[in-house]
């Protein structure tokens, strides 16, 4: 499957249910959501994802933005994984920042949105710690980042995986509960190190690539059996 197909499949999941696996009630946004301000208290019982500061915050001219902020999610979405016909388990998951921790904040993007979006093949069907690779070929996962205006139109392209492969490691997966007789949920608990890039068509090189460092906890994985 394509990676553009794939992200359709993300975007879908992220957005709707498969079956009534997929609830956002629980599905932990952020208890320090909202404007997700730069002093958000991180507690090890709550639901959170933040990145590190990012050289993407200086891509954009007249940014006014604090240099070490971390950005911080408002929205996170149930991570799922499951079966795609014969293939092994994947995992798919997005999560969402429209408050005051943007990379490109209200002076450049007024009411904007930025999306952090991922899918890893061959994801381990039994759920525990692993590490697994993004890959600029799409041989074991792919992710993308987006910045919206308002409307929900398009800022700018899209920053995909770049030619430097990404990682996502998960230190913690625990059970939570059953959510119906083939599907129970997990929190899952990692960093990652994500490259992205965006690569106009027709050019040699791009000077747009970026390192997301991402920290997360206890994000809700809807895990088929």
């Amino acid at each position: 499957m394509k990676p553009v197909l794939l992200r359709l499949v993300v975007l879908f999941i992220s957005l709707g249910c498969i079956c009534g696996m997929c609830s956002k009630d629980d599905a932990g946004e952020d208890d320090n959501a909202g404007n997700a301000a730069s002093n958000t208290v991180f507690k090890p019982e709550d639901t959170w994802v933040y990145f590190d500061e990012s050289s993407l915050v200086y891509f954009y001219p007249n940014n006014k933005r604090p240099q070490f902020q971390k950005w911080v999610a408002t929205k996170i979405n149930t991570g799922i994984s499951g079966y795609s016909g014969n293939n092994p388990h994947f995992l798919v998951w997005e999560f969402e920042n429209t408050g005051d921790t943007r990379f490109l904040q209200n002076t450049g993007n007024p009411g904007g949105k930025e999306t952090f979006s991922m899918s890893i093949k061959n994801f381990n069907n039994i759920p525990g710690p692993g590490t697994y690779q993004l890959d600029i070929d799409y041989k074991q996962g792919y992710c993308w980042y987006d910045v919206y205006t308002s409307s929900g139109a398009k800022h700018d392209s899209t920053r995909k995986q770049s030619i430097s492969s990404s990682t996502f490691n998960i230190t913690l997966m625990t059970f939570d509960k059953a959510i119906i007789p083939t599907v129970d949920r997990y929190k899952m608990s990692g960093n990652a190190s994500f490259e992205i890039m965006y690569w106009a068509n027709g050019t040699s090189s791009t000077s747009d690539i970026h390192t997301l460092n991402c920290t997360f906890n206890n994000v809700p994985v809807d895990f088929t059996k």
